[in-house]
């Protein structure tokens, strides 16, 4: 995907906001734990479609 449509994509299903709302959770993880995180909360919320 290109760079706008990720940005597009995790402001529609609310990954941003997650992001923020969780800094201080997250901001200590190293980046593979990261992206599993958002892959996970995003196949979450297609399964609840």
């Amino acid at each position: 995907m290109r760079s706008d449509e990720v940005f597009e994509l995790f402001e529609k299903e609310g990954v941003l906001k997650l992001l923020d709302e969780d800094y201080e959770d997250l901001h200590g993880f190293g980046m593979e734990y990261l992206v599993r995180f958002i892959d996970e909360y995003l196949e979450g919320k297609a399964q609840s479609i």
